[in-house]
């Protein structure tokens, strides 16, 4: 939870998983209608809220074709 909050990423628990979403800009390719994206962080935690596996980061450009 502190790493979520330290760098600005709202966090919630779904079951066993601390997960965070920031939509963002980047630089998107060809084809895609914007530059708007979104950024994920999923990681599993144990009983006791400690992080229990490696954390999954996903990207995507939310507007191509």
């Amino acid at each position: 939870m502190r790493f979520f909050k330290e760098n600005g990423l709202p966090i919630s628990l779904d079951g066993d998983e601390y997960e965070g979403t920031i939509y963002t800009d980047g630089c998107a390719p060809a084809g895609c209608g914007s530059d708007a994206a979104l950024l994920g962080l999923r990681v599993k935690a144990d009983s006791s809220g400690a992080v229990a596996g490696e954390p999954i980061v996903g990207a995507i450009y939310t507007n191509c074709l």
